[in-house]
C-alpha cells in the first residue's frame, strides 16, 4: 500500500515536471547586428573586426556557436569568458535583448573578396538551431597594395576652333587623362582655372571667355604620391576688331565725277591685338557715274576679320539751262517760235561731260503766260522728230530745238531727263509763249 502511494506520488511529481519543462523552454526569435554598421575593409595581411549583436528570445535562451564564415571555414566568435557557449552573457529573467560583443580575427592570406557575417541562435534546453541571421558583405578583404613611390602623370587635350596659332576663336573644351603607369592606381585628378579654387576632375569642362587663361592640373595615386602640377595656357579671342571712321563725320549722299573723297579710319582689338594696320585712309573711285564703294578691313592676331563698307553716289553737276531760256522762268517767246533748249553736264572740275543721254518732255502748266522777259521771235529750225537732245561738242552743250505751235499761248514746264551710268535725274525749267 505504501509502495503504491509512493508510486502515485512519484508519478504525480513526474507529471508535474513534464508540464513545467515546456513552460521554461525558450526560443531565439531574432538577431540584430549593431557593429559594424557598414562594411569593414581588412588588408589581406590580416586584421581584426569588433562584432556586436543583440539576441531576442521568447523566454529563456542563449547564444551558442555564433560564427563568422570566411572562405568556407567556420571561424568561431570567442569571448573572453571561460564558457564560450554563452559568451559570458546570461539571459535576463525579464526577457530583454542580450547584447554580445566579440573580436573576429581575419587570418592573413585570406582570399580578397566580400564576406558575410553569419550568427546562429540556439534554444534552451539544447536542441537544433532556432535562428540563423546572415549579414551580407560586412567584411571586405582588400588585395595587397603594391609598393608605389612614383606619382601618376596627367595629360591634357584641348578641343575648339583653332584660329591663328596659338589662339582659339571659339570656346575650348578641356579633357584631362591620368595614368599611374602600373602603380597603385589613380586616386583623383585636380585642376584650377586662372588660379581659382581647386576642382576635382570628373569630366571635360569648357572655358568660354575671351582672354588668356591658365589651367593648372595634377593627379594623386592610391599610394598618395602627388604629381607636380602642370600648367597649360589657353588663348581665346572670338571677337573681331572694331573699325571706326574718324573723318569725315558723315559722307555726302552725292559727289561729282572726278571729286576726291577720302575717309580716315582707325582699328582696335581688345584681346589678341591687330595683325593689320591700326589706321589708314581709303579713297573712293569717282571716275564713273553711279555708286562707288570702299571696303576697310582689319584682322587680329587670332584671325578674326572685320570689314566696313562705305558707299557714295557719283553724280554730275547740272550746269543749268542756258540762253535763250532764263533758268528763273522769266523768258517769254512768241507762239510759233522754235526755242533752243540748252544745258550742260559738268564734272567736278567744271569740264563738260559728253556721255549723257537726255530726252525732253513738256506740259502746259497754265493758259496764262507768266514770263516777263520778252525774248522776241526765234527762227531756228525745229527738231524734225523724237525727243532726244543732241550733244554739241563745240559748245559742250546738250541742245534740243523745241518748236512751239501757233495759238498755244500760256506757261509751259520743260523737263530734261538725263541719264549717266546708273544715275537718272530730271531737270526742269518754266517758260511762256504769247
Amino acid at each position: 500500500m505504501s509502495y503504491k502511494k509512493i508510486s502515485v506520488i512519484t508519478l504525480a511529481i513526474l507529471m508535474l515536471i513534464a508540464m513545467i519543462v515546456p513552460l521554461i523552454k525558450a526560443d531565439v526569435t531574432g538577431i540584430t547586428l549593431t557593429a559594424p554598421s557598414s562594411p569593414v575593409h581588412i588588408s589581406q595581411a590580416g586584421g581584426t573586426v569588433t562584432v556586436s549583436f543583440e539576441v531576442t528570445y521568447d523566454q529563456y535562451s542563449y547564444v551558442s556557436g555564433s560564427k563568422i564564415k570566411i572562405a568556407g571555414i567556420d571561424v568561431h566568435i570567442q569571448s573572453t569568458a571561460t564558457n564560450a557557449e554563452n559568451l559570458n552573457q546570461d539571459p535576463e529573467s525579464d526577457f530583454d535583448p542580450v547584447v554580445f560583443t566579440t573580436t573576429l580575427t581575419v587570418p592573413a592570406g585570406t582570399t580578397p573578396g566580400s564576406y558575410d557575417i553569419n550568427i546562429w541562435g540556439k534554444q534552451y534546453p539544447e536542441g537544433g538551431w532556432d535562428v540563423q541571421q546572415t549579414f551580407a558583405g560586412m567584411i571586405i578583404v582588400d588585395p595587397p597594395v603594391p609598393s608605389d613611390t612614383t606619382p601618376p602623370t596627367t595629360s591634357i587635350i584641348l578641343s575648339g576652333t583653332q584660329g591663328n596659332s596659338p589662339w582659339y576663336v571659339s570656346p575650348v573644351e578641356v579633357t584631362l587623362s591620368a595614368d599611374d603607369n602600373g602603380g597603385s592606381g589613380v586616386q583623383a585628378t585636380y585642376y584650377t582655372v586662372d588660379g581659382g579654387s581647386q576642382q576635382t576632375y570628373s569630366g571635360p569642362f569648357t572655358i568660354s571667355d575671351d582672354g588668356v587663361h591658365t589651367v593648372t592640373y595634377w593627379s594623386v595615386d592610391n599610394a598618395n604620391n602627388e604629381e607636380t602640377p602642370n600648367s597649360e595656357t589657353i588663348k581665346i579671342d572670338q571677337t573681331a576688331p572694331t573699325i571706326t571712321i574718324t573723318a569725315p563725320s558723315s559722307l555726302p549722299s552725292d559727289v561729282f565725277k572726278g571729286q576726291v573723297v577720302t575717309v580716315t579710319w582707325t582699328a582696335s582689338d581688345a584681346t589678341s591685338g591687330l595683325s593689320t594696320d591700326a589706321s589708314g585712309t581709303a579713297t573712293f573711285d569717282t571716275s564713273n557715274f553711279g555708286t562707288s564703294s570702299v571696303t576697310i578691313t582689319a584682322t587680329d592676331n587670332a584671325g578674326n576679320t572685320a570689314t566696313k563698307t562705305l558707299t557714295i553716289n557719283v553724280a554730275y553737276q547740272f550746269g543749268g539751262f542756258l540762253q535763250p531760256i532764263n533758268s528763273d522762268g522769266s523768258s517769254i517767246f512768241k507762239a510759233g517760235s522754235t526755242v533752243p533748249v540748252k544745258f550742260q553736264i559738268l564734272d567736278a572740275n567744271g569740264l563738260p561731260v559728253p556721255s549723257a543721254t537726255a530726252t525732253i518732255q513738256y506740259v502746259k502748266a497754265s493758259s496764262t503766260p507768266m514770263g516777263w522777259v520778252d525774248e522776241g521771235t526765234l527762227t531756228a529750225a525745229a527738231a524734225t522728230g523724237g525727243t532726244q537732245f543732241r550733244y554739241d561738242s563745240t559748245s559742250g552743250q546738250y541742245v534740243y530745238n523745241w518748236g512751239a505751235a501757233k495759238g498755244t499761248a500760256g506757261t509751259y514746264r520743260l523737263a530734261a531727263t538725263v541719264t549717266l551710268g546708273s544715275a537718272t535725274t530730271t531737270q526742269s525749267v518754266y517758260l511762256s509763249l504769247k
